[in-house]
C-alpha cells in the first residue's frame, strides 16, 4: 500500500527537532529544565523522547508518540514516562486556528490512585520555534484544572 500524508500529519512536522523546555505546577513552583527530540516517523507521526530532572532529584525520561489516524478519523497517541507505571493514550482534534492540538486521555488520579480522572493536553505552536503543552485535570464539577504547563524554546 502506498500512502501519502494528510494535512494533519503535515501540521505535526513543525514539531520535529530539537527542544529545551521549563515547566510549572501550580504548588510546585519552577521545574528542572530539559530537553526533548522529536523526530519523524514515516511523516505520519512523531515521536518525541524528553529528558530532565525530576524536582527533588532524579534523572526521568518520557516517550510521546502522536499521528493522525485516517480510519478513525483523529488524532491518536500515547505518553509514558520513567516515573510512573502508567500509559496515557490520546485522542485528539486539532485546531488549526489557534494552532492547537488538544489531546484528551484518562488516566490515575493521583489524590485518590486506585481512581481514574480525565485529563487534557493543549499543545500550542507559537512560531517556529516556540511552543506549549499546558495539562489539565478535569474536576468532579466538570471544570479543568491547570496541573502544568512546558514552555519549549528550539534548540
Amino acid at each position: 500500500m502506498n500512502f501519502e500524508p494528510r494535512t494533519e500529519n503535515t501540521w505535526l512536522k513543525q514539531l520535529v527537532g530539537e527542544w529545551e523546555f521549563t515547566a510549572s505546577a501550580p504548588g510546585c513552583g519552577d521545574m528542572p529544565p530539559g530537553r526533548e527530540t522529536v523526530r519523524s516517523l514515516g511523516g505520519f507521526w512523531i515521536v518525541a523522547e524528553g529528558t530532565g530532572e525530576m524536582p527533588g532529584g532524579g534523572t526521568a525520561t518520557s516517550l510521546l508518540t502522536i499521528g493522525y489516524d485516517a480510519r478513525l478519523g483523529g488524532f491518536t497517541g500515547s505518553w509514558v514516562g520513567s516515573m510512573m507505571p502508567y500509559m496515557f493514550v490520546y485522542e485528539g482534534t486539532l485546531d488549526p486556528a489557534a494552532n492547537a492540538l488538544t489531546l484528551d486521555c484518562e488516566g490515575p488520579d493521583f489524590a485518590e490512585p486506585s481512581e481514574s480522572a480525565s485529563y487534557r493536553e493543549i499543545m500550542t505552536v507559537i512560531d517556529e520555534n516556540t511552543r506549549t503543552f499546558v495539562s489539565y485535570m478535569e474536576a468532579e464539577d466538570g471544570t479543568w484544572t491547570e496541573i502544568m504547563t512546558a514552555r519549549y524554546r528550539r534548540v
